[in-house]
């Protein structure tokens, strides 16, 4: 636990909080139900794109956990068959408690087992290529003086983010694919390799994030559609993953929480939940659970005034990854029951003697 940077564990909870927050929005009936020019429709949509760095966060700090300036690379085949199983685990049984329970329709529980194939989760199959990439990617950044990271870090921000957000030549699918994904893995590393928030007061990253953020809200409201040749702008250009102010709150988050330093007295509540948030992810976006049991589960709630709606989103959102969580470490004790990881670490073995 010494070794953990308290502030990032913080940072992984909240980002988490902030993906089940746009899942409830979404799908949940908000914003799509909500009356346009309404208190709660305003409310709705500044909650999203405050919401909307959560991927970029959980991709950037990927990346700033996994560098280290040592040059032995310490990626084990069983830390992704872990998280591979994980998937797997909650793919089938959240599908099959739905299923038996008569809550959900049967459209086909064994193509569960198959998450990458099936895509299951974007997110995991974009992280399985990274996953691939990442001991070629983490050499590199290393190999780099820290001018040269920087030096790539804006090339990637300004052609990938920047560029990225007004033509589609990229092919960057909006920030939903494996490409994204390693850019922010990289500028993650760089962040860490290059200490930024050493040189960067916290109070100017603040206020930038918050340009950043009041600036994407006006461009929903009074912005104007630009097209030229290939390039295209309208009002929602700004709200995707791949957007130079949403990506610019994601790294600012990075930034702050880094250099955040916790009381010990409360790190023990943060570990006790931070390693597992990921499972809210997987139970949230189960097939059956996002497309039958969140549909427009929270519709109800446009009946209500502004901030109560928003405190009730907010509050689901939260309380569903602590209770995730705490299941998660359920699964962990069965997976230490049935001995997955003693095979896991065998098959570690096997293949460094093969090596």
């Amino acid at each position: 636990m010494k070794n953990k940077n308290q502030g990032i564990e913080l940072l992984r909870i909240i980002s988490m909080t902030y993906v089940i927050i746009l899942h409830t929005l979404s799908q949940g009936g908000i914003l799509f139900n909500s009356k346009t020019g309404s208190y709660n429709s305003y409310a709705a949509y500044a909650l999203e794109v405050f919401a909307f760095c959560a991927v970029n966060i959980f991709g950037l700090i990927s990346g700033y956990v996994k560098y280290n300036d040592s040059k032995i690379y310490s990626f084990k085949i069983s830390s992704y068959l872990k998280l591979w199983l994980q998937v797997v685990f909650y793919n089938v049984v959240v599908a099959a408690i739905l299923i038996l329970t008569k809550s959900v329709p049967n459209e086909g529980i064994w193509s569960m087992f198959f998450p990458i194939t099936t895509n299951a989760y974007w997110y995991f199959t974009a992280f399985s290529g990274v996953m691939a990439l990442a001991p070629l990617v983490d050499a590199g950044v290393r190999a780099m003086s820290n001018r040269q990271a920087m030096i790539l870090m804006f090339i990637l921000f300004m052609f990938f983010s920047i560029y990225g957000t007004i033509t589609p030549i990229f092919n960057l699918a909006e920030g939903y694919s494996v490409f994204w994904l390693l850019i922010c893995y990289i500028i993650g590393g760089i962040v860490k390799k290059c200490n930024v928030g050493k040189y960067i007061k916290s109070r100017y990253v603040i206020y930038f994030a918050i340009f950043s953020f009041v600036f994407t809200l006006l461009y929903i409201k009074y912005g104007f559609d630009i097209e030229f040749s290939r390039l295209s702008v309208n009002k929602t250009s700004f709200v995707n993953y791949t957007s130079p102010t949403i990506f610019s709150i994601a790294i600012a988050y990075l930034v702050i929480f880094s250099k955040l330093r916790i009381k010990e007295k409360y790190t023990k509540y943060i570990n006790l939940i931070s390693g597992n948030v990921f499972a809210a992810y997987l139970i949230n976006t189960n097939y059956y659970s996002y497309h039958h049991v969140m549909l427009d589960a929270f519709k109800f709630t446009l009946k209500l005034s502004a901030p109560f709606m928003i405190l009730i989103v907010i509050a689901f959102s939260f309380a569903f990854v602590i209770l995730s969580a705490f299941i998660d470490k359920l699964r962990i004790k069965l997976f230490e029951l049935c001995r997955i990881n003693t095979l896991l670490y065998k098959i570690d073995d096997k293949i460094s003697q093969m090596v």
